[in-house]
C-alpha cells in the first residue's frame, strides 16, 4: 500500500517497494540531495521532473468522473501501456510472488 507524505508543500505518494515519491498534483518526481557546489551543502528536495501521467478524479453524489491528463509528450510511465512494458511489468511482478530461496524458514 502507498504511503502519503507532504514534502517541500506537495502531497506525494511514496512507493513501499521503491521508496519514489511522486507528486499527486502533478506526477513530479522528488529526490533528496546535496548540492556539493553550494558553500554551506544542504540536503534539499530536488525535481527529477514529471514521472508520472496523472489523472483528475472527482466523486459526485457517489459517482466518480475521470478526466485524462492531457499532458502532451512522452512520460516514463506510459512505457508500461506498451505491450513491451506491459510484459517487462508481469515478470517482475512474477520475481516478486516468487519464494525467497534465502529466506529463512520459520
Amino acid at each position: 500500500m502507498f504511503h502519503e507524505q507532504e514534502i517541500s508543500n506537495k502531497l506525494c505518494l511514496i512507493c513501499p517497494k521503491h521508496k519514489y515519491k511522486i507528486t499527486l498534483a502533478e506526477g513530479e518526481g522528488l529526490y533528496r540531495a546535496i548540492n556539493p557546489a553550494e558553500k554551506v551543502p544542504t540536503r534539499r528536495w530536488y525535481s527529477k521532473g514529471v514521472k508520472q501521467r496523472v489523472h483528475k478524479v472527482i466523486e459526485v453524489d457517489e459517482d466518480i468522473f475521470v478526466t485524462l491528463s492531457d499532458c502532451p509528450g512522452w512520460i516514463e510511465s506510459d512505457y508500461y501501456q506498451t505491450e513491451k512494458g506491459r510484459e517487462e511489468l508481469r515478470k517482475a511482478q512474477d520475481l516478486d510472488s516468487e519464494p525467497d530461496p534465502d529466506a529463512d524458514e520459520v
